[in-house]
């Protein structure tokens, strides 16, 4: 344990001794217990967030792609700084964060891309790691596909099977986190599903089907990634 785990676990350790104490007002207790459990945490990751944006935003400049003083006291760079740092220190996965941090890179680099920028981040505020994981899975057909198969699809991976629907089983591994947790049954991922489909990040039709020859075969549901939610994978694939 360094020095830093090693001095916050006396802090919370001396916490937890004095909140047995009945004396001690219980709205400072209650107050420290947030500053240790979620102050401290959320306002690191804010930090951490924010260097490595201006980080990148200074090797940028470096390059010869951008001039920081062209786009100093601009609003809606300062807009979008302050809302992605803001969705930044609510927010624990590394793959949004690094999504945040692209979107407000783009943002600040290009005058075209502010307001984009700006819905691709309120986007990104509503996005879990289920979200993500069934985005990500679609993304694996790279074209509209019927629901049997994309059940099948997420049924395979939920069993820790390589799927034999995906077209890039190279990428597969970056699903594993989820894929063993969430059955496309479920009423979280149906749920999450049509969230995705609200916020225009999937797309569904329902399509009428012919048997070889003409005749009908009814009517199904076909779903695939829409060009918005591929804009929004390219940045959880964007490097770190």
């Amino acid at each position: 344990m360094n020095n830093s785990s090693e001095d916050r676990a006396v802090r919370v350790m001396s916490f937890m001794a004095k909140a047995g104490l009945s004396f001690l007002p219980a709205g400072g207790i209650w107050s420290e217990l947030f500053t240790l459990l979620v102050g401290d945490p959320a306002s690191k990751r804010r930090d951490e967030f924010m260097a490595d944006v201006l980080l990148r935003l200074k090797q940028l400049e470096e390059s010869g792609h951008i001039r920081l003083e062209d786009v100093a006291g601009n609003e809606e760079v300062s807009a979008i700084l302050l809302q992605a740092g803001s969705i930044a220190q609510r927010s624990a996965g590394h793959e949004k964060l690094k999504a945040l941090k692209d979107a407000a890179i783009r943002g600040t680099c290009n005058p075209s891309e502010r307001t984009a920028a700006m819905v691709t981040l309120n986007v990104l505020d509503r996005l879990t790691d289920v979200h993500i994981y069934i985005l990500r899975g679609m993304e694996q057909f790279g074209s509209r596909v019927g629901l049997e198969r994309i059940n099948a699809h997420f049924d395979a991976y939920y069993f820790g099977q390589t799927s034999p629907q995906a077209i890039a089983p190279q990428h597969e591994r970056r699903l594993t986190p989820m894929a063993g947790r969430l059955h496309p049954n479920s009423e979280t991922f149906r749920f999450v599903w049509q969230d995705l489909v609200s916020l225009g990040l999937l797309e569904e039709e329902v399509v009428q089907s012919f048997f070889p020859g003409g005749t009908p075969a009814g009517r199904e549901l076909m779903a695939c990634t829409t060009t918005f939610g591929r804009s929004i994978l390219k940045g959880l694939l964007a490097e770190a």
